[in-house]
């Protein structure tokens, strides 16, 4: 019997370098935000952090933002920093290249492919010290409570 790891496959730079990149910078989250994902507290994290740096901003893939949500990041005067792009594989590639972060605060995964693609582009990985992300990063990520906005 052999253990076959999880893999991501690696865009070249060519097939992105075309796209451009962002005018600002930015704190990545790829993925559904269904409540187990605990994008309510990185959102609540996020208020506390943007604070510190005005400029910092968090693009968001995958599904546009609910009305409870934009409610949410209104309410913690967030909503001019808080971004939703529609990412094919190219996109996705140049967000993850450019991102100064990327974060996967879930409670729980099966897995987290997101954690692989982000290091295979060398984002920084900040990840909930849940499920299997201390597993699948070990010592290449640093990691915080899914509970504690404040870590």
């Amino acid at each position: 019997m052999s253990v076959i790891h999880h893999g991501v496959s690696r865009l070249e730079d060519k097939n992105f370098e075309h796209i451009a990149a962002l005018k600002y910078p930015y704190i990545l989250y790829v993925g559904l935000r269904h409540a187990f994902k605990n994008f309510q507290l990185f959102a609540v994290a996020f208020s506390l952090i943007a604070k510190r740096h005005p400029n910092l901003h968090v693009v968001c893939t995958r599904e546009e933002f609910r009305p409870e949500e934009l409610q949410l990041f209104h309410r913690l005067g967030i909503a001019d920093r808080m971004h939703f792009r529609i990412a094919d594989e190219p996109m996705l590639a140049r967000l993850y290249y450019d991102a100064l972060l990327f974060v996967f605060p879930s409670r729980y995964e099966g897995f987290g492919m997101p954690i692989l693609e982000a290091m295979a582009y060398g984002c920084p990985c900040a990840l909930s010290s849940t499920s299997s992300f201390p597993e699948i990063a070990s010592d290449a990520a640093i990691y915080f409570p899914p509970d504690d906005a404040e870590a």
